[in-house]
């Protein structure tokens, strides 16, 4: 196959961003005056496209942009609008909040009602606190099982992502280095103390024999071992193994290592029990977010009663010393995340949208699927409950190394393709199905993967390339 096709179709299709978008190229070029990199996170770079496209508006399953476009919408603000872009009873929870109290930064009756539904549907969360962020979450868990155990350490496994703060930003994003049994801490971002990689132990995500190893080895120094029991964002949704997973809940309990799940994507999105209860290990630590805010900031962390109180509740008692671990800030359990927070769970308790998301989420991949395997593309798409990620590539993989081993150029073209017809995808990113998506808007998004894969197959064949506004201009 010609690569150089491809590559000519990538122009025509960047060309028709260009010509469809001007507004955001515009308004791109004045945010750079005073923001850093025009824009307040690097996502919303949406790299690599020529520039970011700005938006205006969402409903449901849909966004809108400056330049008057509707987009069937595939990343659901991040997996957090599990019922789609302003759902009514989110919605009105918020309004009905900030007409009552915008910010007190005094205790709500709203922080014991939304932890009691996070703990009911997650039993092992016997307590938790609130935060403003999965990142600050993950940085609170840590500091309690440091404070809890005494120890330094951390055991993280590559490809896993945990937020952006110093403790592990390392091997997440970056690429993998050291052999794939034991691979090599590397740091993901450049200002990171140098002491911060050997303070954390890399395993190799879902190879077991070579992680409880490591895990035994290390035993004596280990604060924690944190996991995403199911890497979404940068292995391609890959789950962890059962026996896996069930190999590490054995090390950890042996050793006496709190086990802490990243479920701040995953949680309340697989179920209402988390990938913890579809996987069926029970870890000591965990923490949640996205769409336990509704759509608004928030985090939580938690877990054992035993640890929360011994290295979290300020509480001072008999014989002992009081000392326990900051967390605080003037945002924490901010009532309007609260009071949308609480909306959102009631709502996915009475609808149960799991099943039909779960049904469209495989339709769409179904087709799909069919559709490149006639063209002779080689691809794969992971999914789990309403995660999927396109791959082009000839197998599953699991883990990060694997997905590096997928055609990134090919996904970038293929992303490039959707977003001008009509269904935005940042490329590399999973994709998420909402309750508010409807089989409309399914077959729409087979229409036009199909579309956008005849294209691909045909500019390498025979380099015919598509007609579209720009070059047709």
């Amino acid at each position: 196959m010609d690569g150089s096709s491809l590559e000519r179709l990538l122009k025509v299709y960047e060309a028709e961003y260009i010509e469809r978008n001007k507004t955001s190229a515009k308004l791109f070029e004045k945010a750079r005056v005073h923001l850093a990199g025009g824009v307040t996170g690097n996502m919303k770079l949406m790299r690599p496209y020529p520039h970011p496209i700005f938006f205006d508006h969402s409903n449901g399953s849909k966004v809108y942009d400056v330049d008057g476009h509707e987009y069937i919408d595939t990343i659901g603000g991040a997996g957090t609008q599990i019922l789609g872009h302003n759902h009514p009873p989110v919605v009105e929870a918020v309004k009905r909040q900030a007409e009552k109290a915008l910010m007190v930064i005094y205790p709500t009756e709203l922080e014991a009602q939304l932890a009691e539904k996070i703990a009911r549907h997650n039993p092992h969360m016997e307590q938790l606190r609130f935060t403003n962020t999965g990142s600050e979450a993950a940085t609170m868990v840590l500091r309690t099982a440091r404070a809890f155990t005494g120890r330094d350490k951390i055991g993280k496994f590559e490809g896993n992502w945990h937020g952006q703060h110093d403790l592990t930003l390392i091997s997440g994003t970056a690429v993998p280095q050291g052999e794939d049994s034991s691979p090599k801490a590397v740091p993901d971002s450049p200002g990171l103390p140098r002491d911060i990689p050997e303070s954390t132990l890399i395993l190799p995500y879902n190879n077991t024999e070579a992680s409880v190893q490591a895990i035994r080895k290390n035993a004596k120094e280990l604060a924690a071992v944190i996991i995403e029991p199911v890497c979404v964002f940068q292995c391609g949704v890959v789950p962890a193994g059962r026996e896996f997973l069930k190999a590490l809940r054995e090390v950890t309990s042996a050793n006496d290592i709190p086990l802490i799940f990243d479920e701040v994507i995953t949680g309340f999105r697989l179920g209402l029990g988390g990938a913890t209860e579809l996987l069926g290990v029970k870890p000591d630590l965990a923490i949640y977010g996205k769409i336990i805010g509704g759509g608004m900031p928030i985090g939580a962390f938690g877990g054992r009663k035993d640890i929360m109180e011994s290295a979290v509740a300020p509480q001072v008692q008999q014989g002992s010393s009081g000392i326990k671990i900051l967390h605080s800030g003037s945002f924490t359990g901010h009532p309007v995340s609260l009071a949308a927070g609480i909306a959102m769970i009631s709502e996915l308790e009475r609808l149960n949208p799991y099943p039909y998301m779960e049904s469209i989420t495989q339709e769409y991949k179904r087709k799909t699927m069919a559709a490149a395997i006639d063209l002779g593309i080689k691809l794969h798409i992971n999914s789990l409950g309403s995660f999927y990620q396109f791959l082009f590539t000839d197998r599953a993989p699991l883990s990060k190394r694997d997905v590096l081993r997928a055609d990134p150029f090919r996904q970038r073209v293929f992303s490039t393709g959707m977003t001008i017809k009509g269904v935005v995808i940042i490329p590399a990113h999973p994709g998420l199905m909402s309750n508010a998506h409807s089989s409309e808007d399914v077959k729409t998004m087979v229409t036009v993967s199909e579309e956008v894969l005849t294209q691909m197959a045909a500019s390498e064949k025979t380099g015919t390339l598509p007609v579209t506004t720009a070059s047709a201009a």
